[in-house]
C-alpha cells in the first residue's frame, strides 16, 4: 500500500531504513539506499513530527538534481519526494536529503 506522503511519519519509514529505493527519470535510473531518518525537533503545531530521511546514491557519476524525484520501492510502490543533494561520500557518491515537516 502506497504512503500518503502528506500524513507519513518516521515511524512508517523505519522498515524501509537499509532498503533500496529505484529513481527514473528522463533515461536516468539510479538506486538510493535509505540510510538515515533523523527526527527534527521543531515542526507546527498540531501537525506531525518532522523528520528528514538520508539517502545515499549507488552511483559516482549520476547526480540527481534538487526536485521532485519519482522513486520505486519494493513494497512501498511509487512515490514522489523532493530531494535535495547535499553531500558526497568518500567513495564518491553522492547523499540526498527528504526532509518532512
Amino acid at each position: 500500500m502506497p504512503l500518503d506522503l502528506a500524513t507519513v511519519t518516521a515511524e512508517e519509514f523505519e522498515p524501509l531504513r537499509g532498503g533500496r529505493f529505484r529513481v527514473c527519470w528522463e533515461g536516468l535510473e539510479e538506486t538510493l539506499t535509505l540510510q538515515e531518518i533523523r527526527r527534527l525537533r521543531y515542526g507546527l503545531p498540531g501537525g506531525r513530527s518532522p523528520f528528514a530521511l538520508t539517502f545515499k546514491g549507488g552511483s559516482d557519476s549520476i547526480l540527481l538534481n534538487q526536485r521532485i524525484h519519482p522513486l520505486q520501492a519494493e513494497g512501498l510502490g511509487d512515490i514522489e519526494i523532493f530531494l535535495v543533494p547535499i553531500g558526497r561520500n568518500d567513495d564518491g557518491t553522492y547523499l540526498y536529503e527528504a526532509v518532512f515537516n
